[in-house]
């Protein structure tokens, strides 16, 4: 149970911090890219926040294992990480590109 929810008590702390709510991310995987990839605050929390919305959605799954203690900004990384590589793909919806992202990135062992 902790462990799901460290990152949304992760990016409240950054939002609280950073003073200024970050808005509701709509749309496709597009969107979340440009923002994951900006550099201006507004948009960065904007990604960590929409990100872990979506982790919170997804829940515990048998094909997605995160390492212990992770943090939000890994799941970040790993999404610009697996954009580079499956660009083709961004325009999934936001449930379905972060879960293939965590199933891709952190694939559960057999």
């Amino acid at each position: 149970m902790i462990r799901s929810l460290f990152p949304s008590i992760l990016v409240a702390g950054l939002l609280c911090l950073a003073g200024t709510a970050a808005p509701a991310m709509e749309g496709d995987g597009r969107l979340l890219h440009r923002n994951c990839r900006a550099e201006a605050p507004a948009e960065q929390r904007a990604c960590l926040a929409a990100l872990s919305r979506q982790m919170e959605r997804i829940g515990e799954s048998d094909r997605v294992c995160l390492p212990n203690g992770y943090e939000i900004g890994q799941i970040r990384a790993a999404l610009l990480a697996w954009a580079e590589d499956h660009p083709d793909e961004l325009g999934l919806s936001l449930p379905a590109l972060v879960r293939r992202v965590l199933e891709d990135e952190f694939p559960c062992s057999d």
